[in-house]
């Protein structure tokens, strides 16, 4: 009985495999997009910044960055990081176990456009958002429900509608998510902030569908926040009498959806913005592991978590770094964000310093 039992469940793994495999094959084919053609050196800027200096000072490294994305082509729209507000959402129970590994890694190249959205205070950890001044704690609830989670949208919405003329771009980005950020520039670049855009990649292989009002049934396609999602300035202006001033939550009340489903709602559905699909962008819900590491240097995007394959079986879900890429030990690196953030980034200060902390990265 105990190896039917094993046979069973092997078998069973394998088919749910199979099914993620194929369910990500399907998002590529069925999503459209309205996606401009890329630039041809889209795929090198990493690794060509990465062989590059980027040492000194976190100033010193966006400058660099900056100076050498915008010397680029396919700069159609002028661009900085420091246009971008860049949200990045939060709960006081992760600040250690997840905000700390985006403090020392690719938060280093966007400081003065990450605004923390949390629902708790936590003095030592808002010193690294501008002594506080982008620390902002929601003071809505810590669980996953609806409500709370809308209310936290509405607060990031308002937030950037009261700074709208210092940000081109309106950007959330979930606490276990690491940004390539020369690529996530680069990208943004090639869409003018003056139009509407709402890009992202969506994490279903179809259009969602919902019950609007409890009556009606709709569809439309949304950005999963996991992958990081993107507003331009336009589409957030026009966005203004539907979310403003408290009216985002009730948005969400219309189709008893959360955050980014309720931004499809209005983006996509209302508004009728198309979803423009970004496949460098990666969120947990896809396996990470199918990601090539001869491609990490193309990504935008790229998640962490686990895999519920049953009652009993959850898989990791990470990257599946090579033996030829000097790595960190998983047990000390087990979202393999440090490794890489490295890898990326390999003469960069703050890979320096997490390996001080970790030790030193083997050769390959």
């Amino acid at each position: 009985m105990k190896v039917s039992m094993k046979r069973i469940t092997r078998v069973g793994l394998l088919c749910i495999l199979i099914i993620i495999a194929a369910d990500i094959a399907i998002i590529k084919l069925s999503v459209q997009t309205s996606e401009p053609p890329r630039s041809s050196n889209s795929s090198t800027v990493s690794r060509h910044v990465t062989e590059h200096a980027v040492h000194g000072s976190n100033a010193a490294n966006i400058k660099t960055l900056n100076e050498y994305e915008y010397s680029q082509g396919g700069k159609k729209h002028g661009l900085y990081i420091e246009e971008v507000f860049l949200a990045l959402k939060s709960s006081k129970r992760f600040h250690k176990q997840r905000v700390g590994i985006i403090l020392d890694t690719w938060y280093n190249y966007a400081q003065s456009s990450v605004y923390i959205l949390t629902d708790g205070d936590d003095p030592s950890l808002a010193a690294n958002f501008g002594n506080g001044s982008r620390y902002v704690n929601t003071k809505c609830g810590a669980s996953h429900k609806d409500k709370d989670l809308m209310c936290k949208l509405q607060v990031m919405y308002d937030l950037y509608m009261s700074k709208i003329e210092q940000y081109k771009w309106f950007c959330s980005v979930d606490d276990d998510t690491y940004i390539n950020i020369p690529n996530f520039v680069k990208m943004l670049r090639e869409y003018d902030h003056d139009k509407d855009w709402y890009i992202g990649k969506p994490s279903l292989n179809h259009i969602y569908s919902v019950m609007e009002h409890k009556k009606k049934k709709i569809s439309y396609w949304f950005a999963t926040g996991g992958a990081a999602l993107c507003i331009s300035r336009a589409l957030a202006k026009r966005m203004m009498p539907l979310c403003g001033n408290g009216e985002f939550i009730k948005r969400g009340e219309a189709i008893n959806n959360p955050d980014d489903t309720a931004i499809g709602y209005v983006c996509n559905y209302l508004l009728g913005v198309p979803l423009t699909s970004i496949p460098e962008m990666h969120s947990h819900l896809e396996p990470m592991w199918q990601i090539d590491p001869l491609d990490y240097h193309k990504q935008i995007s790229i998640s962490w978590g686990e895999v519920v394959a049953s009652k009993v079986i959850v898989i990791p879900n990470r990257l599946s770094i090579r033996d030829e890429i000097p790595q960190f030990p998983v047990s000390i690196d087990p979202t393999r964000a440090y490794t890489f953030h490295c890898h990326l980034f390999p003469k960069s200060d703050s890979c320096r310093k997490i390996q001080d902390r970790l030790g030193a990265l083997p050769d390959a």
